[in-house]
């Protein structure tokens, strides 16, 4: 069965950003926008290392400062993920550590749980990535591969 090249804005309802210990107020912003633009909505952010409303994070989420500002900040990544039914790890390279099998984009589609379930992608700080102790917390890890 042909899968349709764009999400249905259901799908796009359901998805949840959670970015884990982000330390740069810009690349909140920017993700804020990002989001905005491929029409997803909750973003959520764990343990910030960065403040939300900077100027950095205001002028890179522009246009879209809304999303930025309804950002729910969390203390720990279980919390962010306490009614989330379905959560994807996202890593740019496979880590051996895990004892489960990255998935391509294509394959994580196919799990994806019913239409009234949530999903969260959650994505780490931009020094490191996303811990092991992190990943291990989600569903599933979704392999986004990275250049380098």
């Amino acid at each position: 069965m042909p899968m349709s090249s764009a999400p249905s804005a259901t799908l796009l309802d359901r998805v949840r950003v959670v970015l884990v210990q982000t330390s740069h107020p810009g690349n909140i912003g920017a993700a804020a926008r990002a989001m905005r633009v491929m029409g997803l909505k909750d973003l959520r952010l764990v343990a910030p290392r960065a403040a939300l409303h900077v100027r950095d994070a205001l002028k890179m989420a522009h246009p879209c400062e809304a999303t930025l500002l309804q950002a729910q900040p969390y203390a720990t990544l279980d919390d962010a993920l306490v009614d989330i039914d379905f959560a994807l790890a996202t890593s740019g390279k496979i880590r051996g550590a895990l004892d489960t099998e990255p998935l391509d984009i294509e394959r994580a589609r196919l799990l994806w749980p019913a239409d009234d379930q949530r999903i969260a992608l959650v994505f780490g700080n931009e020094r490191t990535g996303l811990a092991a102790t992190d990943a291990e917390r989600c569903d599933r890890i979704l392999r986004l591969p990275t250049p380098g």
